[in-house]
């Protein structure tokens, strides 16, 4: 954590029984001296938020006991070495970039013809780095650039990695086809617990993400991209699936370029090869089977801007529909959710969907400034223990049937002026509905 550290020694070469270097936050230091490579009993490298950090050394892959490499958040960290994919023991890789060719070397003439400007580089290692290292057990790509072929992506060997439990992919930079034919190539082992797919630009999910049984085990999905409110549908059948959070960003703020590049021929053709290969292909659906609960087993959920219309429906998903749920679906859906929280949604409604989940137990809004009223079926939310309502100025009164929510322990509004002075106690209109409620909060300010 010395924030003022520009290098190091080249005497730590001489520290041969060191067991961990933890180099958090140092700011100015952009490298390490190549004597790193003399630590050959260093497991543990921590390198986060090193902002200014742009090299490892080459020499690090003498590191041969090195189990965690920690480079979150190392922006200006320009490429791999080449051999690092020689490390045995490596389990956390929290930071691998993988750089296609920069936007200002692409030929206009020839948009299909685009390689890896790393490949050409004899020092740099790219994602064929990746494809041997099958101790990992948390690994972040990070994807920039244009790419041609989905086999880019595929020579990092993820599905043949049995203890990967977390994974990130990255995106930043790159048209949307580069982000969709990268992470159809990006498809990891069913072991998978935890999956973030960050900064997606593209329109669709790979096929190994669509629920039917390529990742039986994943419980934690995160996922921010501008297209997200496509493909939520394409999640609901994941079974083991506890955690979802949604983030929808505007494409303004994930990449200025706005090209788009087209895969090859040969792009198309491993892509379906993959999916023919894929030995965890899920069986055929009967049109006669009763169907199954969507999101079985999700129990909480996070939904962040606008993923819906302002009238409360789902925007459209990746056929052009709008997302919504029949009636015989909507009751079979969420049947264990606990939480959910939408933060800066700009509409007016709850969704159907969510206004009867029976399991629900905490419902929490954040900075949701369109929001005009809660419905008057909060009361079927028989399990409801926390109701949270931040800056929604909109919202002028409370529904009646919130006093007959009997398991309702805390309920705070914050922020939404107009209902304040209801709420106040004792004397507001809606004082009577909260005050069978333990913890009640009512400010104009959040503190």
């Amino acid at each position: 954590h010395c924030k003022e550290l520009q290098e190091l020694p080249g005497e730590l070469g001489g520290l041969e029984k060191l067991l961990a270097l933890d180099l958090r936050s140092c700011h100015k230091l952009e490298k390490l001296p190549g004597s790193i490579g003399k630590l050959t009993n260093l497991h543990s490298l921590d390198l986060r938020w090193c902002s200014s950090f742009q090299e490892l050394p080459s020499s690090i892959i003498k590191c041969v006991n090195l189990r965690h490499l920690r480079l979150q958040e190392c922006r200006q960290l320009k490429h791999m070495p080449l051999g690092l994919g020689n490390l045995p023991h490596l389990q956390t890789l929290d930071w691998f970039v993988a750089r296609g060719q920069s936007w200002s070397s692409i030929d206009p003439n020839s948009p299909n013809e685009c390689n890896q400007s790393d490949a050409a580089d004899d020092h740099v290692g790219g994602l064929a780095e990746l494809n041997h290292l099958n101790s990992v057990k948390e690994l972040t790509i990070c994807v920039d650039g244009c790419w041609s072929s989905v086999s880019e992506a595929m020579v990092a060997n993820l599905q043949a990695k049995e203890k990967l439990a977390e994974l990130c992919i990255r995106f930043d930079g790159g048209s949307r086809k580069d982000h969709e034919m990268m992470l159809q190539g990006f498809q990891p082992h069913a072991n998978l617990i935890t999956l973030s797919i960050m900064n997606y630009r593209g329109e669709t999910l790979p096929s190994w993400l669509n629920g039917q049984g390529y990742l039986p085990n994943v419980k934690e999905i995160r996922i921010s991209g501008t297209e997200v409110h496509r493909y939520l549908g394409s999640l609901a059948r994941l079974p083991s699936l506890k955690v979802l959070d949604i983030w929808m960003r505007p494409k303004r703020e994930i990449i200025e370029n706005t090209a788009t590049v087209g895969p090859s021929n040969e792009s198309m053709k491993a892509d379906a090869t993959a999916d023919e290969a894929n030995p965890n292909r899920g069986p055929e659906t009967n049109a006669d089977t009763p169907a199954a609960p969507l999101f079985p087993s999700l129990e909480r959920l996070r939904l962040t801007t606008s993923l819906f219309d302002v009238d409360g429906r789902w925007r459209s998903n990746s056929r052009g529909e709008c997302f919504r749920l029949g009636a015989h679906e909507s009751a079979n859906a969420f049947p264990r959710l606990k939480q959910l929280r939408f933060d800066f949604l700009e509409w007016e409604v709850v969704p159907k969907e969510f206004q009867q989940v029976p399991s629900l137990e905490s419902l929490l809004f954040f900075g949701c400034r369109q929001l005009k009223e809660i419905p008057d079926c909060i009361d079927s939310l028989k399990s409801l223990q926390e109701l949270a309502i931040y800056s929604s100025p909109k919202l002028t009164l409370l529904p009646k049937q919130i006093a007959n929510l009997a398991n309702l322990k805390y309920f705070a509004v914050v922020g939404c002026p107009n209902l304040v002075e209801r709420c106040r106690k004792p004397s507001g209109e809606d004082w009577p509905l909260i005050q069978h409620v333990p913890h009640v909060r009512v400010t104009i300010r959040r503190q």
